[in-house]
């Protein structure tokens, strides 16, 4: 998916899917974790998955 899709339409979907109304994101504050937008952990999540192509 990060091949065909622009970076910045990849970004919305990552932001939508981590965000704390989202379906990672609910999961990870219910088990008590801080959310994961705008913080290192997200940013470290999204460029591992927006390089993925390149590496393989």
């Amino acid at each position: 998916m990060p091949l065909v899709l622009p970076p910045t339409v990849l970004g919305f979907y990552l932001l939508l899917l981590l965000s704390p109304q989202g379906a990672v994101g609910s999961v990870i504050n219910n088990i008590g974790l801080s959310p994961l937008p705008f913080s290192f952990a997200g940013l470290v999540i999204a460029s591992m998955l927006y390089s993925l192509p390149f590496v393989v």
